[in-house]
């Protein structure tokens, strides 16, 4: 759960900063988004980074638990 985690966050004046990944992920010619409903907007799976961790590991990590999947990661953009 992200609220056993230490993430990345700081806030500086009025302005509040949280490093996060996102994935592109693609497929068969296509690219998986997600869509929040209730704000209608979509995105890319990810989510916070943790103290220590690497880009590359977190997005390991984040399609791990929000796909249940192992990927292969080609390059970080």
């Amino acid at each position: 759960m992200e609220g056993d985690r230490a993430m990345i966050t700081f806030t500086a004046g009025l302005w509040r900063f949280t490093y996060r990944v996102g994935a592109i992920v693609m497929r068969e010619g296509r690219v998986l988004l997600t869509r929040n409903v209730a704000e209608d907007y979509w995105f890319t799976p990810g989510g916070r980074v943790e103290i220590g961790e690497s880009a590359h590991a977190a997005i390991e990590r984040e399609i791990d638990e929000e796909l249940g999947v192992r990927g292969r990661i080609q390059r970080l953009l």
